[in-house]
């Protein structure tokens, strides 16, 4: 892994972290508060990777946008995407990010399926 690697990745926590105590503490239950906080931060790091670029400077890795959609930002990075007009064209990202949304898919609709089958 790069230093941009591990920047970020420490970043994309810490931030997370901040986003859920905040949304813990005015009320929202620990999943609630965890997308919600995991879906801010990946949204925040669709625009400051897109302002990044246009700039210049050093750029968020795609590692760490697919890292985030997996543990539960994909709707902040549906939503970065299509408001920054950001990683729209790269065909290897989509697919990469298509793929997370299948898996994802596939895993909640095993857990409500299963919760259904038990009761």
């Amino acid at each position: 892994m790069s230093d941009a690697h591990i920047k970020f990745a420490i970043l994309s926590a810490i931030l997370a972290i901040l986003a859920w105590f905040g949304l813990r503490t005015a009320g929202l239950p620990d999943l609630g508060a965890y997308l919600a906080g995991i879906t801010l931060v990946t949204f925040v790091m669709y625009g400051a990777d897109k302002l990044q670029a246009k700039r210049g400077k050093e750029r968020v890795p795609e590692l760490i946008f697919h890292a985030l959609a997996l543990v539960g930002g994909t709707i902040g990075a549906i939503v970065g995407q299509t408001a920054f007009r950001h990683k729209t064209v790269d065909k290897g990202f989509r697919a990469i990010f298509y793929v997370i949304i299948v898996i994802q898919v596939f895993v909640v609709g095993a857990y409500f399926t299963r919760r259904y089958w038990q009761a």
